[in-house]
């Protein structure tokens, strides 16, 4: 996975890969994943 996003200084493209980048596709792309991300979220780890 690899984010590409505009410098806004230069007004370049530049890519990034970000860090831990198989968990965050086990929670967005995986069926638990997915489940684990919403009971976390109902309670409050991550808000």
């Amino acid at each position: 996975m690899t984010i590409r996003f505009v410098n806004r200084e230069t007004g370049e493209t530049q890519f990034e890969t970000p860090p831990a980048e198989k968990l965050l596709k086990f929670l967005y792309e995986n069926p638990f994943g997915k489940k684990t991300i919403l009971t976390l979220a109902k309670r409050k780890f991550i808000s």
